[in-house]
């Protein structure tokens, strides 16, 4: 609260400089800094927040019966300019899947950080996003045309402050705290 509270007032306050007809190109183009940079520390900030939730073992599990297409549409607006950005495009696959008994939040938190990689290391074309239930568990795939991930390096990618490939970290930037 103490960390979040300034730094989402200097995020909106940014923002709508952003959009002053008043400012010079110069001044709008400083003040995108400012929001996108202020965007990205919040992230971090509430990345390591959750985990240090996670490692006290205070987490609670809310679940609830709710719509995923909702939640993936949402989530798809959030990405939007990245997604159209990039040319990329964005195919869903329920298999009839409307409701389904899970914590929103948490999913929500899992499914944004796995589409927004796919978005970040894809450059052009298709991230494609699949559900399905078998015996009542609900299976996720999000799969790209990215640059991928070797299957040794797989087992690296919930390590917390892990990256495959530093050439990557460097084009790509990222903490490594997403999907821990």
């Amino acid at each position: 609260h103490e960390l979040r509270s300034p730094l989402t007032s200097m995020i909106g306050f940014s923002e709508l400089l952003c959009i002053d007809d008043s400012l010079s190109s110069t001044q709008k183009r400083y003040s995108k800094v400012i929001f996108e940079s202020g965007y990205k520390l919040l992230k971090i900030l509430s990345d390591l927040l959750e985990l240090s939730v996670i490692e006290a073992g205070q987490t609670k599990i809310k679940n609830k019966t709710f719509d995923i297409r909702e939640m993936i549409d949402d989530l798809y607006v959030l990405l939007q300019d990245k997604f159209e950005n990039k040319q990329i495009e964005f195919k869903k696959n329920f298999n009839e899947i409307t409701e389904i008994y899970a914590d929103p939040l948490r999913l929500r938190q899992i499914l944004f950080n796995l589409i927004g990689n796919a978005v970040k290391f894809t450059e052009k074309g298709i991230i494609n996003f699949y559900i399905e239930k078998v015996n009542n568990k609900y299976y996720f795939e999000i799969s790209d045309t990215g640059i991928g991930i070797s299957k040794e390096d797989t087992k690296l990618i919930f390590d917390m402050f892990r990256q495959v490939e530093t050439t990557y970290i460097r084009k790509f930037g990222g903490t490594g705290l997403g999907l821990a």
